[in-house]
């Protein structure tokens, strides 16, 4: 697993990893429906926003996916081609299915399911947005392939920069909100369209956007942390439905030797994409601050 920093800084992190059982919301758009979201990446204390990039394999006997060992990893022994994913904490808005807000206020999603309601708690799993007793916002994970991240990328580059409390001007990705398009749901081709005017959830008034740190805390998903359980070689065997032995220790990889896709070739942020702004007073805003430095 590695973070791919949004201005083109590549950061090490541990190993590629999976966890059996995990618990998370996961966000998947819907064929002839428009969404609303907002990708929350914090940036760190330089102003960086980093995406976590993960390298996974898919089994069509199973239809499960596991993370990618790297070396002596008994998919890429048996020929499975590693794909590289990206993983972000997104806020989704309250939509009909023409993308226009639903609702008076924006305000915390109610479901009228237990399974969501223990969803968005971390405490089960689930893969498409669920029904509302309430509509409102609530925070999901996404992970998309590297075709996506060049369009959040260029989406990026089209951001005003605003000084940031370490002194650095930033383009914060969460000051835009991004229109979702599905085009196929089955293999999630997706139209990503980057809103011109500031995110809704800045429009949030004192109290409102009190509870919307509050609900931040509350559903943010760690994404270093869920993603830092190793499998064993004979999990991995389980999961992918593997005809293999766990105790070879061959370390042969076609299945690795065979993904094209390298992180350095998406980072976001590149020179030619950046934009100015002169409007002196958003470059005053510091939205850390804003947020009480919690989000």
């Amino acid at each position: 697993m590695a973070q791919v920093d949004l201005e083109n800084e590549e950061v090490q992190a541990p190993d590629s990893s999976f966890g059996d059982g995990r618990k998370v919301m996961f966000y998947r758009a819907k064929k002839k429906r428009k969404d609303r979201i907002c990708i929350f990446i914090p940036p760190d204390d330089d102003g960086k926003q980093a995406v976590t990039k993960i390298v996974q394999h898919w089994s069509q006997a199973t239809g499960k996916y596991c993370l990618c060992l790297g070396k002596g990893c008994p998919a890429c022994k048996a020929g499975m081609k590693a794909s590289e994913k990206y993983v972000v904490n997104i806020l989704i808005y309250p939509t009909d299915k023409d993308g226009k807000i639903v609702g008076k206020k924006l305000t915390p999603a109610v479901f009228d399911d237990d399974v969501a309601n223990d969803a968005i708690k971390h405490s089960t799993s689930m893969t498409q947005v669920p029904d509302m007793e309430t509509p409102g916002y609530f925070f999901a994970v996404w992970q998309f392939g590297p075709d996506k991240f060049v369009s959040i990328r260029e989406n990026k580059g089209m951001i005003p920069e605003r000084k940031h409390k370490s002194g650095n001007d930033v383009r914060d990705i969460r000051t835009r909100d991004q229109r979702i398009i599905c085009t196929d749901e089955g293999f999630q081709k997706l139209e990503i369209k980057q809103f011109a005017d500031e995110a809704l959830w800045q429009g949030l008034d004192k109290a409102a956007k009190k509870l919307f740190v509050e609900t931040w805390k509350e559903q943010k998903v760690d994404l270093d942390a869920y993603y830092d359980k190793k499998p064993t070689k004979a999990e991995m065997i389980k999961i992918l439905g593997l005809d293999l032995d766990p105790d070879d220790d061959e370390d042969e990889s076609p299945g690795k030797e065979k993904s094209d896709d390298s992180g350095d070739d998406f980072n976001l942020g590149d020179d030619e994409d950046k934009v100015t702004s002169d409007d002196d007073d958003a470059k005053e805003v510091d939205f850390d601050e804003m947020l009480e430095e919690e989000v």
